[in-house]
């Protein structure tokens, strides 16, 4: 009966263990849409002229390398750019406006966040 009460014991306190560890947040990645290109489009920025009345000056990163561009915000995220690990595309609003990767990322396409609220 010992034995048994050691081993129920032992198997909560290692479930319990487990129970604190959560996978880290990981974050989407930006991607450019099969037969996209960003090349094209005007850099933007504060330095920069300003961009045609039509666009707006938009930052993404894409393969790690930071860039703003002016492009018509009510399509960047349906037609230009796309998010990996099932993460939705999202603009946060600032200037320039922000394109990022919104929601939980699973899978091997994932970054690691930037931050951690973890102690």
């Amino acid at each position: 009966m010992t034995r048994l009460l050691l081993c129920v014991l032992a198997l909560s306190a290692a479930s319990a263990c487990n129970s604190d560890a959560q996978e880290p947040m990981r974050q989407g990645r930006l991607a450019l849409r099969s037969g996209e290109s960003v090349g094209g489009m005007t850099e933007c920025g504060v330095n920069l002229p300003s961009c045609p009345t039509h666009l707006s000056c938009v930052a993404f990163t894409l393969d790690g390398v930071s860039q703003a561009r002016c492009v018509d915000p009510a399509v960047i995220c349906t037609e230009v750019l796309s998010c990996t690990g099932g993460t939705s595309c999202a603009i946060l609003e600032s200037y320039p406006s922000r394109v990022v990767c919104s929601g939980t990322c699973k899978g091997d396409d994932c970054d690691e966040s930037v931050s951690s609220s973890g102690p």
